[in-house]
């Protein structure tokens, strides 16, 4: 090989190694070096994928999504417990409540969102409200309403740790001024008498419960 055939080849060469090296960078974004394109996470793809978790747990984080509430309520079937929270937030009461309703009531059956039956939070007459939905309803403006009426009656309904009181819930139950109950004793529809243990029960499933 003469020498400008050697000249030519280095030459040729040289200007491969050039373009190469043009070409690579070009592909990387602002500000980023080869090593962090070589075996480094691609950050827009995992954010991609976290979105996606979020969207599909509806915002959940993954230790949530096997229970939403803890306690007490946590024997509450993990639909029920979503139901419960997100019905409590539209009315702007406390879960916990309409959770402990859910425990003490398990008497008379009603339609549950997958067509079988479920005891309801001891909404009556069934007929009128004969699905899940219709009782848990029925039971978070049931808790509003009275927490209205004790405001008006009696003053606070709240502690100083900001939860609902005992005398609230006693209120709510029958005792005192309330002229509305929740489960008055000697009720026609109480022939057996279990309303004398609603606001035991009561009590012991909202104090003994708490959002996950």
């Amino acid at each position: 090989m003469g020498p400008s055939t050697l000249l030519l080849a280095v030459g040729v060469l040289a200007l491969s190694w050039w373009w190469l090296g043009s070409a690579s960078a070009s592909t990387l974004p602002p500000d980023s070096s080869a090593a962090d394109s070589v075996g480094g996470p691609n950050t827009s793809v995992l954010g991609e994928l976290t979105t996606g978790f979020e969207d599909l747990f509806g915002g959940l984080s993954v230790g949530s999504v096997e229970g939403v509430m803890t306690g007490r309520a946590a024997a509450l079937p993990l639909w029920k417990q979503e139901s419960i929270v997100t019905t409590a937030r539209v009315f702007n009461v406390d879960p916990r409540l309409l959770a402990a309703l859910a425990l003490a009531e398990q008497g008379p059956q009603v339609t549950a969102p997958d067509g079988s039956t479920t005891g309801g939070v001891g909404c009556l007459p069934v007929t009128s409200y004969p699905t899940w939905a219709d009782q848990v309803r029925c039971g978070a403006k049931t808790i509003q309403s009275n927490i209205d009426r004790y405001w008006q009656l009696v003053g606070s309904p709240y502690g100083p740790d900001g939860t609902l009181t005992e005398d609230f819930i006693r209120f709510m139950g029958g005792v005192g001024l309330n002229p509305i109950p929740y489960a008055p004793l000697a009720s026609a529809n109480d022939p057996t008498g279990l309303n004398q243990h609603w606001i035991a029960n009561v009590t012991d499933g909202y104090q003994g419960s708490a959002l996950a």
